[in-house]
């Protein structure tokens, strides 16, 4: 059913025409900690830390979820299947990440709630980590680590290499694994090349 009609759902089965996706959600204190956005091309969704920073700002599609359960009915004495619907958020597009101080975590694209193409992530002391994933959100391709100096405020290389999807096989049965492939290098603080390693699939 396509999303960019808006149905919403109802017990009896029907659907009507409506908003589906401007709900927000707020913590207990009333503070905003979802929102929905449409900027005419992408659906935003935003979330936020209690302390009002922004936490996530990822672009989405939205689909129906329907899930079943079974359930006993007193007043029938019955059990009965209850059919649940739900709208599901799938990241497709630019996805940001921000700490609770309102600094950069991650960023990078999505496809189907997966990690695609180059992200770039840091961590709490400002160390930036470039990884490459493919289709199906495994790590595969060039990756490298960076030292952040925060008197310069610059970067410098720490690691440098790549990584494969490899093949194997276990008991007859195939298995897909990301593993370190070729030349890898690792750098000093200072930029001196302290150690370089072959990997061989």
């Amino acid at each position: 059913m396509p999303i960019s009609k808006n149905y919403i759902w109802f017990e009896n089965g029907r659907y009507e025409k409506g908003d589906t996706i401007s709900k927000k959600k707020y913590w207990r204190d009333n503070k905003l900690k979802i929102e929905y956005k449409n900027n005419g091309v992408d659906l935003i969704r935003f979330e936020y830390f209690r302390n009002g920073k922004l936490k996530c700002k990822t672009e989405i599609t939205q689909d129906f979820g329907i899930d079943t359960t079974s359930v006993f009915n007193p007043k029938t004495n019955k059990e009965e299947i209850v059919i649940y619907k739900t709208l599901i958020d799938r990241g497709n597009g630019n996805h940001e990440e921000y700490n609770p101080f309102g600094k950069l975590k991650c960023k990078g694209k999505s496809l189907n709630s997966m990690k695609v193409g180059e992200w770039v992530e840091y961590d709490i002391n400002g160390n930036k980590i470039i990884a490459n994933y493919n289709n199906k959100g495994e790590i595969e391709g060039k990756y490298f680590e960076y030292y952040y100096n925060r008197l310069a405020n610059e970067f410098k290389i720490k690691v440098e290499g790549q990584f494969k999807i490899v093949e194997y096989k276990v008991n007859g049965v195939k298995y897909f694994e990301s593993r370190r492939t070729g030349n890898w290098k690792y750098f000093s603080k200072e930029g001196l090349l302290i150690e370089e390693s072959k990997y061989i699939n």
